[in-house]
This record gives structure tokens, sequence and C-alpha cells, in this order.
């Protein structure tokens, strides 16, 4: 499948140039900088706090991961934030569901180029996107911090750009938790090649120690 060229291609950006890529050094550059659409109309307030959390479509709600993707979303609405994910099935919809049963607001980041039906129903607002490149853009654009739960090539995916970004110093004071013994073996994997990538992440036992994380890293930034 041929996947549409991002606009900053188009635009002759490299690279380098996109990771880092603002919407001020954007518009210099004549890309179109609205929101993505459909978004009510308006992003998320600047004083809102937003955690994107990556994970599997096609978890049963009868897996523990599920269990675990609902706790996650408890503890992150316990706090009063927003929680930002894919949109679809599987821990999206269990995260989000833990999400607004603890009275938070919810948003989903979906792609039109898989074609699937639309969001998960504890979703509060969708932001639809083209393709993947825009997909996975948006969803570390509004995260404050990333939470990334058991998953497939596509949770990897989103792990591994957050990953890459932070550990280059492209992506600064916004924390990366992984949740789930799953990340193990992929941390060990990476720090045997570049030890000091493990710096710029960290691993939770639980979601409340997950939540704790974000909160103690988020303080920190603001102190500094």
């Amino acid at each position: 499948m041929d996947f549409p060229l991002p606009a900053a291609f188009q635009a002759g950006m490299t690279r380098a140039e996109i990771l880092v890529c603002t919407p001020a050094s954007a518009g210099a550059r004549g890309l179109d900088t609205t929101p993505h659409m459909p978004y009510n109309g308006r992003m998320p307030d600047k004083n809102d706090i937003t955690i994107t959390v990556f994970g599997s479509s096609r978890t049963r709600p009868d897996s523990p991961a599920y269990d675990l993707a609902y706790r996650l979303g408890a503890a992150i609405g316990a706090r009063g934030w927003t929680l930002c994910n894919g949109g679809y099935g599987g821990l999206m919809a269990a995260s989000a569901k833990g999400a607004k049963d603890a009275g938070a607001h919810t948003i989903g980041v979906t792609c039109q180029v898989w074609g699937r039906g639309g969001i998960n129903r504890f979703i509060d607002r969708e932001v639809s996107t083209t393709n993947l490149y825009e997909r996975l853009q948006t969803l570390v654009d509004l995260g404050r911090a990333y939470v990334a739960l058991p998953g497939g090539t596509g949770t990897l995916l989103e792990l591994a750009f957050v990953w890459e970004l932070a550990n280059k110093k492209l992506l600064q004071g916004r924390p990366i938790v992984l949740l789930g013994d799953c990340w193990r073996g992929v941390v060990d994997c990476t720090s045997r090649d570049d030890p000091g990538s493990t710096d710029v992440i960290h691993l939770a036992a639980d979601p409340h120690e997950a939540a704790h994380l974000i909160a103690q890293q988020l303080a920190a930034c603001v102190q500094q």
C-alpha cells in the first residue's frame, strides 16, 4: 500500500527538521498548521495535561492486559488529566473507559488510511488524520507524557518514535512510562547497544506507579 507523503516532505523539509517541527516553523514553510478535524473546532487548553497512551487494538476484554489498561485510564482520570489514544478498540477502548469512569476527558486519534469504523464509545473527541505519519505526529504532539501498554508493531512504532526523540534530546520534559512486563526485553536489548537510552524512560509495575511517575516528572520539569 502506498501511503501519502506528509506535507512536510512535500515542502522540502528534511527528516531531522520534521522531528523538531513546531507550528511556527511549519507555518514559516507554508504548511497547514490548523488543528486536524473533526475536533469540535478547537485544540485542548494550553493548561490541560494530556497523557497519550499507546496499546494494542486486538486485546479482548477478558485479558489481564485489558484490566491493566482500564486501571491505567482510571489512574490518569483520577488526577484530572485528559487521556489520548488511538481511538479504536482493545486497550484503547479499555483505557478510555477507565478514564471516563473516573470523570476524565478522552481524545481518540484515528487514521483514514485503514478504513476502519468509528471511534470507540468512550472517546469524547476524535482527531481524524489522513495517514500514519500524521497520526503518529498528532499522538505525540497532543501528549505531555506517554504510557506504553502491551501491543504489537503499531505500539512498538509509537514507543520507538517518542523514545528516539527523547533519547536525542528532541523531546524534553515529556515523561515516557512503560507499563507491562513485555517491555523489559525491549529495554534490555536496547540498553546493550545504547546504555544511556534507558535514562529517558521509566518502568512502572502498576497503573498507580505509572501515574505517580508522570506526576513526579512533570513537577520536576516545572521546577527547572
